[in-house]
């Protein structure tokens, strides 16, 4: 990939070069072919299939199933009732160690 890059690199430093120095007026009809050509020998650059792509998906697929095991929770705490702390408060204070263990 590294090299690919280098080389699509090299090619656009060399296109800028050329547009900002007015040497693309010049060039006749042939040598704009031939430039062509040498883009379509290279070949494109082959997509990104490395660990970073696989890391995006899976966080991506992860991101999504925490969301529904949020939902899911919330709708339990909703169908069950909120926790008083209040009589949590209580049951501590009245007998602290059964509470803790």
């Amino acid at each position: 990939m590294k090299r690919n890059r280098k080389k699509l690199d090299e090619l656009e430093s060399r296109l800028f070069s050329a547009y900002r120095s007015g040497e693309y007026r010049a060039m006749h009809s042939g040598s704009r072919e031939s430039v062509m050509r040498e883009i379509r020998r290279m070949g494109a650059v082959e997509a990104q299939n490395g660990v970073q792509l696989q890391i995006g998906r899976f966080a991506w697929r992860f991101s999504a199933a925490a969301c529904v095991l949020a939902l899911l929770l919330l709708a339990y705490v909703f169908s069950n009732g909120f926790v008083d702390y209040q009589e949590l408060a209580m049951r501590y204070l009245e007998n602290p160690i059964d509470f803790i263990i």
